[in-house]
């Protein structure tokens, strides 16, 4: 399988996924307001882990017209790193005050693995 085959295919699996979310969202009957900050926290990473992934997944081969390989994996992890870093710390920074411990804890993690990631590459 090509990688730019297996990139379409991880894009699809995302779409699913976000719609798997979707279906939660409309047969749950309280509105979304109404629910627990812990639901809302899934339901929002689910949604927003799929459009990353949608976006991360179609961009390398669109940028393989104009770019070596090499250079397209890299800028596409520093990105993806930066969008990482930039998600985690609002989350830890604004978010976690009201939230259980385990998701300041994911957070904090996230934090320290988008960093490392923009750092290796």
């Amino acid at each position: 399988m090509q990688s730019a085959d297996m990139m379409y295919a991880i894009a699809q699996i995302a779409v699913g996924l976000a719609g798997f979310s979707a279906i939660i969202i409309a047969l749950n009957p309280k509105p979304i307001r109404e629910w627990e900050l812990p639901e809302q926290i899934n339901i929002r990473l689910l949604l927003q882990v799929s459009i990353i992934v949608i976006f991360f997944s179609l961009i390398p081969p669109l940028l393989t017209i104009s770019m070596q390989p090499s250079n397209i994996w890299r800028y596409c992890l520093w990105g993806y790193g930066v969008l990482h870093v930039a998600d985690a710390g609002f989350f830890l920074f604004f978010k976690s005050k009201t939230a259980p411990t385990i998701f300041r804890i994911a957070s904090t993690l996230g934090l320290l693995v988008g960093l490392a990631q923009i750092a290796v590459t």
